[in-house]
C-alpha cells in the first residue's frame, strides 16, 4: 500500500511529463484493485483511466476512498442496467400477451357477430304473420 502512494506522489512531482511507464504501471495497479473490487470489463477501464488520472492528488486513504465509491458505483449502476433489461423484457411479454387477448377479444367479437345474426334469423322464423282470426279470437 505504501508503495502504492510513492509511486503516485513520484508522478505528481513529473506532473503530465512523467513517463509512460510510471503511468501504465499506476494503471495496471488500478485496474487490479478496481477487479478486486468487482469491477471488471470496460467499465472497469474507463474507471481505471479516470482514476489513474486522480491517483498522483490522492492519499492512500483517498485513494482508497475514490475504488470504494467508483465499485460502489459501478455497483449501482450494474443494477440498474440489469434492472432495466428485466424491465423491458417484461414489457415485451406484456406487449405479446396483450396482443394475443386482442386477437382472441377479435374473434369473441365475430363470433357474437354471427351468434346475433343467427337469432335475428330464428326470431323472423319462428313468429309466424298474425291474421285476422287469431286477433279476433278470446281466450
Amino acid at each position: 500500500m505504501a508503495q502504492r502512494t510513492i509511486e503516485c506522489s513520484q508522478q505528481t512531482e513529473l506532473g503530465e511529463s512523467a513517463p509512460t511507464g510510471a503511468n501504465d504501471r499506476t494503471l495496471a495497479r488500478v485496474r487490479a484493485d478496481l477487479e478486486r473490487m468487482g469491477v471488471h470489463g470496460a467499465a472497469g477501464d474507463r474507471l481505471a483511466r479516470r482514476l489513474t488520472a486522480l491517483a498522483p492528488r490522492l492519499a492512500h486513504d483517498g485513494y482508497e476512498a475514490a475504488l470504494a465509491g467508483a465499485a460502489l458505483a459501478h455497483g449501482v449502476a450494474r443494477g440498474e442496467r440489469e434492472e432495466a433489461r428485466r424491465s423491458v423484457r417484461d414489457l415485451k411479454e406484456i406487449q405479446r400477451l396483450v396482443g394475443a387477448f386482442a386477437d382472441e377479444l377479435q374473434k369473441l367479437d365475430e363470433a357474437m357477430g354471427i351468434l346475433s345474426a343467427y337469432v335475428q334469423r330464428m326470431r323472423t322464423r319462428a313468429a309466424p304473420a298474425p291474421t285476422a282470426s287469431k286477433k279476433a279470437t278470446l281466450h
